[in-house]
């Protein structure tokens, strides 16, 4: 089983000295600066650059793939478990120094991750990448016609003396916390999206189904006593014929997921990975589109 030393790149320089930095929990991570040449640096981690300062990390690990579908596993793994202690790193290194500005990275951000044999130091296969897909051109008449309808609602949603949607703003947050790498941010806006959306729409499904119903119950119903994941299934069961337990694809176990993992960074000061702040986003871009549609259904009905 061969020992592999694995690599990558922070967009950005580090503020710590070249060195060792120990880990509890697995192999030690090795920083080391790496300087680039005022005019042109060609540093085999991405695309061409000049005058961009970066820092290097590395680990090392024991193989155990044996095949090589079982590499490519195993690279991939390799890979997320480094960034995720990578943003450790950079968590305990914002907090020492009350760097705000410093934020954690995601795995495409850190691409390509380099591979060698630690004996040798020859490459151990191909680099792996993570990059985020390219927005598709779809022509310019289509953004033209994008900007003169944004255009217009932007001159109506001012004319309307009104705010925008806090739970569209949140949203809005959210992705930006995670194309920053504030994978716990991400978290808690994609929730507060969630709380948002959900309370606001079962509240107006309370008061517009139960109209005829004594208004201490409608109140118990819409109050905190009747905690969130009560509304969101017999509450929603009782208001819209439809709880959110008996949504398809594994909707409850994945909402419930993200709800614990909210949970423990509220209470437990606990962190989120880069898959737990694109979990939270996908499961807020549903709530939010199945509380319109049910919303909508309701009130035609």
């Amino acid at each position: 089983m061969p020992r592999i030393r694995i690599e990558c790149a922070l967009p950005f320089p580090l503020p710590l000295p070249d060195g060792d930095y120990a880990d509890k929990s697995a192999e030690p991570l090795g920083l080391r600066l790496e300087q680039a040449d005022p005019l042109h640096k060609l540093t085999g981690y991405g695309e061409e650059s000049a005058g961009e300062d970066r820092t290097v990390i590395s680990s090392h690990f024991q193989s155990a793939a044996a095949l090589p579908g079982l590499v490519e596993a195993e690279k991939t793994a390799k890979a997320k478990s480094l960034v995720g202690r990578i943003n450790k790193l950079i968590r305990w290194y914002r907090v020492v120094s009350s760097d705000a500005a410093m934020s954690e990275v995601t795995l495409s951000k850190a691409s390509p991750f380099v591979f060698f044999e630690a004996h040798s130091n020859q490459p151990w296969g191909r680099p792996l990448s993570f990059f985020i897909p390219p927005v598709q051109d779809r022509g310019l008449s289509f953004f033209t016609r994008a900007l003169d309808e944004n255009t217009a609602k932007v001159a109506r949603g001012l004319a309307s003396g009104k705010e925008p949607e806090v739970d569209e703003l949140f949203l809005l947050d959210a992705r930006q916390a995670l194309a920053e790498g504030r994978f716990r941010e991400a978290v808690l806006f994609s929730w507060s999206t969630i709380d948002a959306t959900f309370s606001r729409r079962f509240d107006l499904l309370v008061d517009g189904t139960l109209a005829d119903e004594w208004s201490e119950s409608r109140k118990f119903l819409k109050g905190l006593d009747f905690g969130l994941r009560h509304k969101m299934t017999i509450g929603m069961r009782l208001v819209a014929q439809r709880s959110f337990f008996n949504e398809p694809s594994e909707f409850w176990p994945r909402l419930s997921a993200s709800y614990d993992r909210r949970n423990s960074i509220i209470h437990r000061g606990e962190t989120a990975s880069e898959v737990d702040a694109e979990n939270a986003i996908r499961m807020a871009e549903d709530v939010v589109g199945l509380m319109s549609k049910l919303s909508q259904a309701v009130s035609l009905s």
